[in-house]
């Protein structure tokens, strides 16, 4: 019996609510469709023709309005505006607001637009376009709720389609050797879903001898990617100073209903302060010490070749006496 208050409670609303207003229209001003009845999911895109004929003796002018209407109380809210885009039906639809006129017996198009939101939440969702006359908009407006204006009735069923998909954009560290800390890891996801996302693990971080040496964990809930957008995030880690290559393995997962992996694997190098300047010390003595014996070599070479020239110098004026 429970399971039937819903339908119950929607079939009072059509009869007591969205019936006698359709009824009440304007007999003078004819409007194709007058209901509107989807089924859609998040991102989708429906068009509509909409015909409006004036069959009074009198040229016509009117403003289109939209509004949600709320299916509990079976009332219009006329602040829309101020509603979440993920709940607002009126907020998805699209129709020309500037006049429409329409002469004696002609028959005027409008487009109708219905663009799903891409976080729209499930559940049916209403809403009614009036068509209001008037000579300026600010007239028009006051006639809204009148129920002799004539108007079309919007009812969108939302199905639970969410779709959660996000992809690593990037995942390096901000250089490729670190001669202090921290190490700053960058990370960058996208998401491509319709859901937001928020993914959690940890960073694994392996010395050279495949030992873990670290762990920098992504709490849930710190790290949040809206639908269709990136977001990045920086991560420090300041641990074992073990010198060399190391290896920083990102494991994180994601999803409400299914889980999913976000896995990647970047390599860096860390030398400490002191062992890279007994590094350079070193370099710099041997430098000096290889020059040294360069300079000495050379030295002694010019020199005997100096009294080698000297000596065949004498050797030749021998000869000439």
């Amino acid at each position: 019996m429970l399971k039937l208050i819903p339908k119950i409670a929607i079939v009072f609303f059509f009869f007591f609510f969205i019936f006698p207003v359709v009824c009440l229209a304007r007999t003078d001003v004819e409007i194709t469709p007058h209901v509107i009845d989807e089924k859609l999911k998040p991102r989708d895109i429906r068009k509509f023709d909409i015909k409006i004929k004036n069959n009074s003796d009198h040229k016509a002018s009117f403003y289109a309005f939209v509004n949600d209407i709320d299916s509990n109380q079976g009332k219009q809210e006329f602040s829309s505006s101020d509603l979440d885009p993920s709940i607002s039906l009126a907020k998805w639809i699209q129709i020309k607001r500037g006049v429409l006129e329409a002469m004696p017996g002609e028959e005027i198009s409008v487009q109708l637009i219905i663009d799903v939101n891409v976080n729209a939440k499930p559940g049916k969702k209403y809403a009614v376009i009036t068509f209001s006359e008037g000579s300026n908009k600010y007239d028009a407006k006051k006639l809204i709720k009148n129920l002799n204006q004539p108007k079309i009735l919007i009812n969108v069923d939302i199905s639970d389609m969410m779709v959660e998909s996000a992809k690593i954009k990037r995942f390096e560290t901000s250089r490729n050797a670190y001669i202090k800390f921290p190490v700053l890891f960058e990370l960058e996801v996208e998401n491509f879903g319709n859901k937001e996302v928020k993914p959690f693990g940890s960073i694994y971080i392996y010395n050279k001898r495949g030992k873990e040496v670290g762990e920098i964990k992504v709490d849930k809930g710190t790290f949040k990617i809206e639908p269709e957008k990136m977001n990045e995030i920086v991560l420090d880690w300041s641990g074992e100073k073990t010198f060399g290559k190391h290896k920083a393995k990102l494991n994180l997962e994601y999803g409400d209903k299914t889980k999913r992996d976000l896995q990647d694997t970047v390599y860096f190098w860390y030398f400490p302060k002191y062992l890279v300047l007994i590094s350079i010390s070193i370099l710099f003595i041997s430098v000096g010490v290889l020059s040294w014996i360069i300079f000495k070599k050379t030295r002694y070479e010019d020199i005997d070749s100096k009294e080698y020239d000297k000596e065949d110098n004498n050797h030749i004026l021998d000869l000439r006496e």
